[in-house]
């Protein structure tokens, strides 16, 4: 393997908490702060913020990160709440999409982003105390 492909993977795989974390917490505050300033008319120009694509890649990579680090790690420290966590998020996030644009919309999605950057604190922390056990 080329140094440079290891040196990534394993730069990759010591923070992929890290960034399934990052990118439910700007999932979280995409689907939170970006309709209330869309509303507010000061975010006018920037109708895309809301497009269904970019829902789509938070979600993709969600899924994505979650599956790579907590399938991964669970192996490890044999814990589910983040598994659960993940799984309880994700369901947020769908039931979110299939509802009419509103606050309930909102807060579904919302919560369905923190749940999922929590699991991956939960699961960072489940690996900490595996290694040290």
């Amino acid at each position: 393997m080329h140094h440079c492909c290891k040196i990534m993977k394993q730069f990759i795989g010591a923070h992929i908490d890290f960034f399934g974390f990052l990118n439910s917490f700007l999932c979280a505050i995409h689907c939170s702060v970006f309709p209330l300033l869309i509303s507010l008319g000061l975010l006018e120009g920037l109708f895309w913020i809301e497009h269904f694509w970019l829902e789509m890649t938070f979600l993709f990579f969600s899924i994505f990160l979650a599956s790579l680090s907590l399938i991964k790690s669970f192996k490890k420290h044999g814990k589910a709440e983040a598994l659960l966590m993940v799984i309880l998020g994700l369901a947020c996030l769908f039931i979110g999409l299939n509802m009419q644009h509103g606050i309930a919309q909102t807060i579904m999605m919302t919560c369905g982003g923190i749940i999922i950057a929590s699991a991956h604190i939960v699961n960072f922390f489940f690996n900490r105390s595996s290694l040290k056990a």
